[in-house]
């Protein structure tokens, strides 16, 4: 009897209900819902409110601490603010990146007499800045900006290419459009495509749209593409010997969940590498 009376309230712990929601945060939850059109079964709705009340009181936490100068950085709600720091690492890590194959490493190309600096805008191999708005097609700024530079180092044509035609195609790859996505994936886009459009065929909108691509009006076009190693040094080399680079920062660590930015500078500097993707080359 005292086993069976045990396990019952045993399962009982096990299905107690989410927190009460603090009423205080009531209008804040509401408008983020509709900021970010997020809809919650009766179910979800109480699990998920707790979860962004957590995340709500960590921020405004840190953001107390950071005004005495403790942390560097201030954070802000945003669009994963329902997400566990767990769930927001699954997101991020199930997007496939490989390994880098033995041969297609552009190691191998190393140069021993390295420039002290160099300005591939000033070499006429970056098009002109523009910004992704409401959009978070990074990632799509990013592999425009580096097939752009290698079309013009090849043609001697500096064509700006469409972004949004990789906002609104590469979901069969596995991009998310305007909420996430993953150079890679993109790249791969392009090659099996077998081509991309010109922002003067294929505009940028500032949000998801359905795929208009369409093949006479391609402008580009990559055949392969090939990886850094994961080293400065590698980097660097690339970066002075190749063109404008795309890459990447892994985003998993809890400090960039609700990153909003650091000083004014490095604010300015972090916007314009994720929004224009060949800083690196600048």
């Amino acid at each position: 009897m005292t086993s069976a009376i045990f396990l019952a309230m045993l399962c009982l712990g096990m299905a107690l209900p989410s927190p009460a929601p603090d009423p205080i945060l009531d209008v804040e939850w509401q408008k983020w819902k509709i900021k970010y059109g997020k809809a919650y079964s009766l179910e979800e709705e109480g699990q998920k409110r707790a979860v962004w009340e957590d995340n709500m009181k960590k921020i405004k936490l840190h953001n107390g601490e950071n005004g005495l100068g403790k942390h560097g950085f201030t954070m802000e709600m945003n669009a994963f603010g329902d997400m566990t720091l767990e769930e927001f690492r699954k997101v991020m890590i199930e997007i496939p990146v490989p390994t880098v194959k033995k041969g297609k490493s552009v190691q191998k190309r190393l140069s021993v007499n390295l420039p002290k600096f160099i300005n591939w805008k000033k070499r006429g191999y970056v098009t002109p800045v523009q910004t992704q708005g409401r959009c978070n097609s990074c990632w799509a700024f990013s592999v425009t900006g580096a097939i752009e530079g290698q079309m013009f180092r090849k043609t001697g044509q500096l064509i700006p290419l469409s972004v949004q035609n990789l906002v609104d195609c590469s979901r069969p790859q596995g991009n998310w459009g305007c909420y996430l996505g993953n150079t890679y994936l993109a790249l791969h886009y392009v090659m099996e495509n077998g081509g991309l459009e010109s922002e003067a065929t294929y505009p940028y909108e500032e949000k998801d749209g359905s795929c208009r691509y369409s093949p006479e009006n391609s402008t580009a076009n990559i055949t392969g593409f090939e990886f850094v190693p994961k080293n400065e040094d590698a980097l660097m080399n690339a970066v002075a010997s190749i063109g404008p680079i795309s890459v990447a920062i892994d985003a998993r660590h809890a400090s960039f969940l609700f990153y909003k930015r650091d000083s004014w500078a490095s604010h300015c500097l972090m916007d314009f590498i994720f929004q224009h993707g060949y800083t690196m080359g600048q």
